[in-house]
């Protein structure tokens, strides 16, 4: 009953072997791959860690506090807003050839866990009015927020080239004549209670594929231990967008 969606989905995640880029077929069946995330179109900076990417969210908490009646102070934090920005890319592994996979991610329905690099979660810093960052200063502007007191920013990103992992239905495109594949959302319904009890998912794993897929969705996350061991090597020169 407590666990997060982050944590619903790497226990989901887990219940599925990283297919390589050169292996993936057409398929109605999920299938989770690896690559580095490369722009289709243009990047992003992210408001508060200033990274080059392709998807952010930031949460934007407010220190408040209250006393009892007996003055005892204490302080918490209050969610004033949220901002998601998910870029269309390709996912691609140099060492496979030139075999891409095309997420929509601005227009599909995706579940994005971005972390920030060299940690296992996403940055978390605090500032306190008046000294904010030009980016942090027009993040507020953009939402008509100033704060009068401490305020906290948690920031999940996926970085230009980042390696990820993608769960999604991939299917191809032969329309230009050159065979391409693009993700589709996963619908809840494509798996079902047999393919459940044939690959051995508990009952926790099953409420959490019902909890992330009730409306489609696909997911991507660029946290290394849902990679699976699997490394895909940084592009040499990384390819033009």
């Amino acid at each position: 009953c407590c666990e997060t969606e982050e944590q619903k989905a790497g226990m989901v995640l887990s219940k599925f072997p990283v297919v390589t880029m050169d292996k993936l077929k057409y398929s109605l069946k999920p299938q989770l791959t690896t690559g580095r995330a490369v722009p289709a179109v243009n990047k992003v900076i992210s408001p508060v860690s200033g990274r080059e990417a392709l998807f952010y969210r930031v949460i934007v908490e407010e220190q408040e506090e209250s006393r009892d009646a007996d003055g005892n102070t204490t302080t918490y934090w209050v969610t004033r807003f949220e901002e998601t920005v998910q870029l269309d890319f390709f996912l691609c592994d140099p060492s496979k050839g030139n075999q891409f996979i095309y997420i929509p991610a601005s227009i599909a329905p995706v579940k994005e866990f971005g972390i920030y690099a060299g940690s296992s979660g996403p940055s978390i810093q605090s500032f306190f009015s008046g000294s904010y960052t030009p980016s942090i200063d027009a993040l507020l502007s953009r939402h008509g927020f100033r704060g009068t007191r401490g305020l906290r920013f948690t920031e999940h990103v996926i970085g230009l080239y980042d390696q990820i992992v993608l769960l999604s239905i991939v299917k191809t495109s032969d329309a230009t004549g050159v065979l391409t594949y693009y993700s589709e959302p996963i619908p809840e319904n494509c798996l079902n209670d047999d393919y459940f009890k044939e690959n051995n998912w508990s009952d926790w794993e099953v409420r959490s594929w019902h909890d992330l897929f009730k409306f489609s969705s696909m997911i991507v996350t660029n946290n290394p231990n849902t990679f699976q061991g699997q490394v895909v090597p940084p592009f040499s020169s990384p390819p033009p967008y």
